[in-house]
């Protein structure tokens, strides 16, 4: 037997994008009008209390991520013209904006702070398809941000939605799993050759693939809104959660780093789109919240088959 506790936090703002940084003891909120508003976890009672907030410059802002709490209490976010704001809570408490990287022309889409182990690297998804990578010039001070790479998708990838870090592995190459829209859209693993110091796609994850799918039909035609790697933590083989529309499909990866095999593990079906994805620390629940205003929550049983083990509906 086992029991859930649901926290609710009344929010006095219309929220277009949230995040959590590793411990989930701080989140950033963002609303429709470009504010960002921090909130912390009470160790007692598991309650959100309101921190400080403050507004972009009347930037749109299109995602936020925080970095590993090694870094300190750091914020990146991409705007829809292109720029990629980094903010940093000083010793006062208060935020302050550190960097403004003229990053694009082009919307940023998705960010997400590479494992701690790489150092402060940020990367960043735009939709004309590309994915640029920054690094900071020292890890104690995120002022000064220097490009680290970058690569482009695919021409028919009309923009690059969602990326997602593979975990940390002193005996394998920095892994990317990446999302993409336009031409029926799918899921992508790229690789750093550090050598070359360039990226290489090493693999697809294409449910609309005949001897991947049941009925061989495109399920895809909107493109991928999310993707999620999950932690691994001695399984036998990568896990990578992949969403579009209302379907999210689990891929498993085996094999060498450049020639990885890939399986589809599982479907997962919703009555509305998803839109986000997030996985616990162990790799074994998986949260896909949706257009709906539902967060289901999912587990594989002993037998290995995901189910659907609690939905939490949002009070209208």
């Amino acid at each position: 037997m086992t029991s859930e506790r649901v926290t609710s936090t009344q929010l006095e703002i219309s929220a277009a994008h949230v995040c959590y940084n590793i411990p989930h003891t701080l989140m950033a909120v963002v609303d429709h009008s470009g504010t960002i508003s921090t909130w912390q976890r009470d160790g007692q009672s598991r309650e959100w209390i309101p921190g400080p907030a403050w507004t972009s410059g009347g930037l749109a802002i299109n995602c936020i991520c925080w970095a590993p709490p090694e870094f300190g209490n750091i914020l990146c976010t991409g705007t829809g013209q292109g720029t990629v704001l980094v903010w940093a809570q000083t010793s006062h408490g208060q935020w302050e904006k550190r960097a403004h990287i003229p990053a694009s022309t082009h919307a940023a889409l998705d960010a997400c702070f590479a494992p701690r182990q790489m150092g402060p690297i940020v990367s960043i998804a735009f939709s004309d398809g590309s994915v640029k990578l920054f690094i900071a010039a020292s890890s104690l001070n995120a002022v000064s941000w220097d490009p680290h790479s970058e690569f482009q998708l695919d021409r028919d990838a009309k923009a690059c939605t969602s990326v997602s870090w593979r975990e940390f592995d002193p005996a394998l190459p920095p892994l990317l799993a990446i999302g993409s829209a336009g031409g029926g859209g799918c899921g992508e693993v790229w690789m750093f050759r550090e050598q070359l110091l360039r990226w290489e796609q090493v693999q697809q994850l294409k449910s609309s693939s005949p001897d991947m799918d049941d009925d061989g039909s495109n399920n895809n035609q909107g493109g991928i809104s999310a993707v999620a790697w999950a932690p691994r933590l001695g399984r036998p083989y990568d896990l990578i959660a992949v969403a579009s529309g209302h379907r999210v499909t689990l891929w498993s990866l085996t094999g060498a780093v450049d020639a990885l095999e890939v399986k589809r593990v599982a479907v997962l079906d919703h009555d509305h789109d998803v839109w986000q994805l997030g996985w616990n620390m162990l790799g074994n629940w998986l949260a896909a919240s949706t257009d709906g205003g539902e967060v289901c929550m999912w587990r594989p049983d002993l037998a290995g088959e995901w189910l659907q083990k609690n939905l939490i509906i949002s009070r209208k």
